[in-house]
């Protein structure tokens, strides 16, 4: 499913979060910006799974440790960029813990 697609599908009145940004920002709290980057698919992938791309919390990381602004009860975010942020912040620590070198490395993916 393309950017565009899953952008209308993930509008709630504001301008959504772009992913490659939200990968950005994860990258971040992360040493490999650009191995995170790379997975972008699988992170739009896990997003419409959760929810479809719809409501405040798209990612449906509430419980997330790196939630820090709402609680952690689930489908406590009300903000979809804020969701999109600690969803790729929690995948990125995901696929360093299973030890994920690449999008294609699915013996180590379907770990994280």
């Amino acid at each position: 499913m393309g950017w565009n697609v899953w952008k209308k599908k993930c509008l709630t009145g504001k301008k959504p979060t772009s992913m490659k940004q939200s990968c950005r920002t994860a990258g971040s709290y992360h040493s490999d910006t650009a191995t995170i980057l790379e997975y972008v698919s699988a992170i739009q992938a896990i997003m419409m799974q959760k929810s479809g791309g719809r409501g405040t919390d798209p990612m449906q990381c509430s419980e997330s440790p790196y939630n820090t602004r709402f609680s952690h009860s689930p489908g406590s975010i009300t903000d979809p960029n804020y969701s999109i942020e600690v969803g790729v912040q929690t995948f990125a620590d995901c696929i360093s813990q299973a030890g994920c070198s690449s999008p294609q490395d699915m013996d180590k993916l379907k770990l994280a």
